[in-house]
């Protein structure tokens, strides 16, 4: 009777810890996690593909990396709109690009509250809001030269959400072919952003 009791407690144990293991697949694998993770899968390929890393980062090259999934860094951002003004932002190659403040986002992440101003070089018809950023992160987990978010825009007047899992390194993090924009000093963040993609390299 005692070794039945053994065997069932242990067969009851085993049937949870399976079941916990699979609950938890299932919030890993939930349908955000699992298109962020095919996006993830599909720009390493495009990125070898292309010919966009340095022969020297090809080697053992297993994939980019990344901060964990996390929804917290999924926010629902206020949309201020003001003057379109024009901005000539500096490249690393030390060229100027022609941009426009076309909005200021204020949003909340972790209890703080934060801005960041999006350009766009249509102010007519904008399709996507280019949003440069540097955080508490940057130059030590993160690239050094700031990260990027390219947001769809559909012509929100109030509110858009900001995706910060979906932050990426400019190409020029990957080769020296590149001319990438440098973050401007506006969208500098006194918070860490956990989210998006780390540094490949020093």
């Amino acid at each position: 009777m005692a070794m039945w009791s053994v065997r069932n407690t242990l067969f009851v144990l085993g049937f949870f810890l399976l079941a916990c293991n699979e609950s938890a697949s299932k919030v890993e694998l939930s349908p955000y996690v699992k298109q962020i993770v095919q996006e993830r899968k599909e720009k390493d390929q495009y990125l070898v593909t292309n010919g966009i890393l340095e022969e020297a980062y090809l080697e053992g090259f297993k994939g980019l990396q990344y901060f964990d999934v996390d929804s917290n860094y999924k926010v629902d951002a206020q949309i201020v709109f003001g003057p379109k003004l024009h901005k000539q932002i500096n490249t690393s190659t030390n060229e100027l690009r022609d941009y426009y403040v076309y909005c200021r986002l204020a949003f909340k992440i972790n209890n703080h509250l934060d801005t960041l101003e999006a350009y766009t070089e249509d102010t007519l018809n904008p399709t996507y809001l280019f949003v440069p950023f540097k955080d508490k992160t940057t130059g030590n987990k993160s690239y050094q030269g700031g990260r990027f978010i390219e947001l769809p825009y559909a012509g929100e007047q109030q509110k858009i959400e900001i995706d910060f899992n979906l932050a990426f390194n400019p190409y020029c993090h990957y080769s020296h072919n590149y001319s990438c924009p440098l973050v401007p000093f506006e969208n500098i963040l006194d918070i860490p952003i956990q989210a998006g993609e780390i540094k490949l390299h020093e």
